[in-house]
């Protein structure tokens, strides 16, 4: 995802935050495609919703001590989060609802996909993001096999 949408997932939701081994909060960058950013925006104002409603604060400061995304990924074509620090069943559900979402949302640009199985690799991808990536490796062929 690029640098500027992860600035705005930080500035907006200060429960995303990756912390090193060696405890210090480190930059939040969501390891997907930026067509899955309104995606994370709108599971991020459910689970903030939610974290005001169970803890009725969102000052950083408390809620960092209750629950925290501290990574979201692309694993087998869908969105993985992953937490730390509790966090309430309401909260799970709210992540898993937009987990599942994600299957059917291209990571590139946001349109409606499907997940499919490209040279190797598990992904959610509409119809011209899909033909695009089998034209790149129909094309890597012809090197392969020369006439």
């Amino acid at each position: 995802m690029r640098q500027e949408l992860c600035n705005k997932l930080t500035a907006r939701f200060k429960f995303l935050c990756n912390f090193g081994m060696d405890g210090k909060r480190y930059n939040f960058v969501p390891k997907c495609g930026d067509g899955w950013f309104n995606l994370i925006w709108s599971m991020c104002i459910e689970v903030e919703q939610e974290l005001l409603k169970e803890y009725n604060t969102l000052e950083y400061t408390q809620i960092e001590t209750k629950f925290v995304i501290h990574e979201i990924k692309e694993k087998w074509g869908a969105m993985s989060v992953f937490c730390m620090l509790g966090g309430t069943k309401n909260i799970y559900d709210i992540i898993n609802k937009y987990e599942v979402l994600s299957e059917r949302i291209c990571e590139i640009c946001g349109l409606s996909g499907r997940t499919v199985k490209v040279n190797g690799w598990y992904t959610t991808l509409c119809i011209e993001h899909y033909l695009r990536e089998v034209r790149s490796i129909l094309g890597a062929f012809k090197y392969l096999w020369p006439r």
